[in-house]
């Protein structure tokens, strides 16, 4: 999506082929993986690279939203931050 007002314009996964945003590494398109760590204060860390099949100038202007822990592992996967 281009704009966190609300999840309709937020949009979903943006990827052509396999889905890279899931905290998995694949070495072709998510070779670090995608995920990201909290501490106990709630201050995040995210450090990942991916290729989701999109050129540069087809990604500008695309919003990045982060998820809650996937409900596999104990999360709800709500919506927790955009940018």
């Amino acid at each position: 999506g281009t704009s966190c007002t609300d999840s309709t314009a937020q949009g979903g996964h943006y990827f052509i082929g396999e889905d890279p945003w899931f905290n998995a590494v694949n070495p072709t398109i998510a070779p670090t993986g995608t995920g990201y760590t909290t501490d106990s204060a709630g201050t995040g860390r995210a450090d990942f690279k991916f290729d989701q099949g999109y050129g540069y100038d087809d990604t500008v202007g695309k919003v990045v939203v982060v998820h809650d822990t996937v409900t596999s592992l104990g999360g709800t996967y709500a919506r927790i931050a955009c940018g």
